[in-house]
């Protein structure tokens, strides 16, 4: 699970399962988790993470994807040889505050 938090002005993220802390704009967990923050969270996370203009843009585009389907997948991002699936979890008010993913070896 993939959570996130905005700390005095600044969004960070955290993987829980590993205990580490990772970029949200990598890897299905935290794709997910930008797809459902306002377009100004998301400038701001890219801009926080130093992703290079053309790059940002890339994945601008893969959020609106993200958003329509509901949910996020990626090939070998995070783990070489693998799928992830990622999936929002909200809050009641209907704020992402993380994510769950699955992930599978491509082959085994």
């Amino acid at each position: 699970m993939t959570v996130f938090s905005e700390l005095m002005g600044h969004v960070f993220c955290l993987c829980t399962i590993a205990s580490y802390y990772c970029f949200l704009h990598f890897g299905a967990s935290g794709k997910v988790i930008l797809a459902f923050l306002t377009d100004e969270q998301i400038k701001e996370v890219l801009n926080q993470e130093g992703v290079p203009l053309d790059e940002a843009e890339q994945i601008i585009s893969e959020i609106e994807r993200i958003r329509s389907e509901g949910y996020s997948y990626t090939f070998s991002e995070r783990k070489n040889e693998s799928i992830g699936f990622g999936a929002p979890i909200f809050d009641a008010a209907h704020h992402v505050v993380g994510s769950i993913i699955f992930a599978i070896p491509l082959s085994l």
